[in-house]
């Protein structure tokens, strides 16, 4: 007796099925590519937060070799500077001068052999102090420049300006400044740090006389009369050399501060209201720090002194006597790499706090009341 057998066909997916799995499949991304993005960039907080700490060691440790100094640009206008560098030797008329020759010197000797570093010429009207205090310490621990150490993983436009080459060819216009020629702001650029030092740290006036409404001490301490403005005048001290050895609350007084909350879902500038940046303390640790979440001058909050979500309020150095201190215009984004605005405004209200501590060294930024240093009452 003869025997059919139908051979089985293979069933495949429907349409319909096809459509099911897909329909799973980009569920499942979805919900994974927020997480990853999470871990992403917990780790690159990580890392920041390692930076810091790293130059935490090294200050502490710099402090330790030369008697309490902190490490800033600490060559004194009126000697001779011990550079190889002729043109760097000094002595100078100004403290600015003095410390820009301290700073020029460490990127000649440390920043490699492209002919443009070689002849990097003294910039005019400059206080490198405010964005270059690190190169001082990258020079006591040995680093190269540029180096990842003074820069933010989230800070890319300073991650790429470290490929020297294609910064000084222009490569990266227009999220580089231009030009870079000698002389000019751009020349140094690659070499700053997306941390930013307090101003006692390299201006001894702000810790001296703190309880003083005015006078010839008040008069000379550096201000920031804008975001990223700064006021130095003839009179005002030698830069650098200041005795790390007054700060009276080194747990609780930010040394350096990330310029920008970079590491939250809103990238926003580091002093505006809500801003969360890593911050290294005095005592070289660090962590993410609120700079306010409140306002403390609205009627429903009007805190002067201390505010337990944030940092204290801070003081204009020259004009002690006002509670606080409303930087004039506030911060508007001037290049395509500044972090936009975090209101819908022209501008974003900027109020001093840890970046211009009342006191200097012997104030406190977080974790207890603001010193009455230099108030009427």
């Amino acid at each position: 007796m003869t025997k059919f057998f139908r051979k089985a066909r293979r069933r495949g997916f429907t349409l319909i099925e096809l459509l099911v799995v897909i329909a799973i499949i980009a569920l499942l991304i979805g919900i994974l590519l927020p997480a990853l993005g999470d871990a992403r960039r917990a780790a690159r907080l990580t890392l920041c937060l390692a930076n810091q700490k790293q130059l935490g060691v090294g200050a502490l440790s710099y402090q330790a070799d030369f008697r309490g100094v902190l490490a800033n640009a600490n060559w004194p206008k009126e000697e001779a500077g011990p550079s190889q560098f002729a043109d760097l030797q000094g002595p100078f008329t100004f403290s600015t001068q003095a410390s820009a020759a301290h700073v020029t010197d460490i990127i000649r000797r440390r920043a490699g052999t492209l002919p443009v570093i070689g002849q990097l010429q003294l910039r005019a009207n400059w206080i490198p102090n405010v964005l270059y205090s690190h190169l001082p310490l990258l020079d006591y621990i040995g680093e190269s420049l540029p180096t990842p150490l003074s820069v933010c993983p989230e800070d890319t436009a300073r991650v790429d300006w470290q490929d020297l080459e294609d910064y000084y060819r222009g490569n990266l216009r227009p999220f580089q400044p231009f030009p870079v020629s000698n002389g000019t702001a751009g020349a140094t650029v690659p070499f700053s740090s997306s941390y930013t030092a307090n101003l006692a740290s390299y201006d001894g006036a702000q810790s001296s006389d703190i309880n003083a409404f005015f006078g010839q001490t008040v008069a000379s301490r550096i201000a920031q009369i804008e975001v990223g403005l700064y006021r130095v005048t003839a009179d005002s001290p030698d830069l650098g050399n200041v005795n790390g050895e007054l700060t009276q609350f080194p747990s609780q007084k930010v040394y350096y501060n990330c310029n920008e909350d970079r590491h939250t879902l809103r990238r926003k500038y580091f002093a505006v209201q809500g801003a969360q940046c890593p911050v290294l303390m005095f005592d070289g640790s660090a962590s993410v720090r609120p700079y306010a979440k409140d306002d403390p001058l609205s009627p429903a909050n009007n805190r002067t002194v201390f505010d337990p979500e944030g940092a204290n309020l801070g003081w204009n150095p020259i004009s002690p006597v006002a509670a606080f201190y409303r930087i004039p215009g506030g911060y508007t984004p001037e290049d395509p790499w500044d972090a936009p605005l975090a209101t819908s405004g022209t501008s974003d209200e900027v109020i001093a706090r840890f970046q211009s501590t009342r006191g200097g060294l012997f104030g406190i930024d977080y974790g207890g009341d603001a010193i009455r240093a230099g108030l009427l009452n």
